[in-house]
């Protein structure tokens, strides 16, 4: 009776898996490691097989290269792995057809291609005027592409900044380039010249050519508003970054013992500085100035410049010694080093204690 029914059912079933097996989707991903190849370049082809959304693994992958003329040069047959993948190699004949070859794969029901070119291959070179120049001085490139073509042919440069590209440049129906280059900042530098190649020919890297370009001298100046002052006056440190740069200033003073940083400014666009300094000890001080440079000015310092601080000495003159009550006396006094607007106080001895006049 039971095994009745499940024959009854048996139709059913088989109808039930082969709708299954119907409504199942297998896709199939193909490529080729590089869009073109030399005679004889090995050529690598890998791919995805998936089942309903998810890798099939185990899977016969028919793989198939035909020629530009639509010959079968080469064939195989790959399983794939766990995650779904495929892959396999061959050899071009070193006389290979050129052209477009295109790669056939099936598997499950699904179907794929791929292509890649046989090209010719092509050659680059690169040249400099010279390899070693300062900021703003010219260096010459040329070059020389083969095969004889009039093309576009990139030039890149490259230092410690990065790669980026410097020129795109036309050659003559010979093959060759010219290309004027004026550096704008110092280091070294590395350029090089591609050319992407074409439908029949391979893409070409030239050598590297190395220049090394020098940063342009600079100076600056140092200079104190007075080279003797009071303790606790204040002086003036000025000067000029040549040429005129708007950079920062380091200002330093020596006592005796070493260099010591007293402030940092920041120049003007014309390169001037300025700065306002209190000295807080007695001696004879020693100051420079100097700035880092940039990408296109070596750094400087300045020369050193002296300043003497002193305790005030003060000198008093009176009209007449000798004086009548009543009578008008004139005081005259001198203040060394010299300064204006320092205040004096002037006192009087008078019954045993001093008094202050005024």
């Amino acid at each position: 009776m039971l095994r009745s029914q499940l024959l009854k059912l048996m139709p059913l079933l088989i109808s039930l898996t082969l709708l299954v097996t119907s409504a199942s989707a297998a896709s199939l991903t193909l490529m080729v490691d590089r869009p073109k190849y030399l005679r004889g370049d090995r050529v690598s082809i890998s791919g995805f097989v998936s089942l309903d959304g998810g890798p099939a693994q185990g899977v016969s992958v028919g793989l198939e290269v035909r020629s530009p003329g639509g010959a079968v040069v080469w064939f195989d047959q790959v399983t794939t792995g766990a995650d779904g993948s495929f892959s396999s190699s061959f050899s071009l004949n070193p006389y290979a057809e050129l052209g477009v070859y295109v790669v056939h794969a099936s598997s499950m029901g699904a179907y794929a291609t791929a292509s890649f070119s046989v090209v010719l291959p092509s050659s680059l070179t690169l040249e400099a005027s010279t390899d070693h120049v300062k900021v703003g001085e010219q260096v010459v490139l040329t070059g020389q592409l083969n095969p004889a073509l009039k093309t576009e042919v990139e030039i890149y440069l490259s230092n410690g900044a990065g790669r980026r590209k410097l020129a795109t440049v036309t050659t003559s129906s010979d093959g060759s380039f010219t290309y004027a280059w004026t550096p704008e900042a110092g280091g070294t530098y590395v350029l090089e010249a591609y050319w992407p190649g074409s439908d029949e020919y391979m893409d070409a890297e030239s050598n590297e050519v190395t220049v090394t370009v020098d940063r342009l001298p600079s100076s600056i100046t140092c200079t104190v508003s007075r080279s003797r002052v009071i303790l606790g006056s204040s002086i003036t440190i000025s000067g000029r970054i040549e040429p005129g740069r708007q950079a920062a200033v380091v200002i330093e003073v020596n006592l005796g013992q070493g260099w010591f940083k007293v402030a940092e400014v920041v120049s003007g666009l014309d390169g001037t500085y300025s700065y306002r300094w209190v000295p807080s000890e007695l001696g004879e001080y020693r100051l420079r100035t100097s700035w880092p440079g940039d990408q296109v000015y070596y750094p400087a310092t300045s020369s050193e410049v002296s300043l003497s601080v002193l305790l005030p000495r003060i000198t008093l003159e009176l009209s007449s010694r000798t004086v009548y009550v009543g009578s008008q006396v004139s005081l005259r006094g001198r203040v060394e080093p010299q300064e204006s607007g320092i205040e004096v106080l002037i006192q009087r001895f008078v019954n045993g204690q001093w008094i202050n006049e005024g």
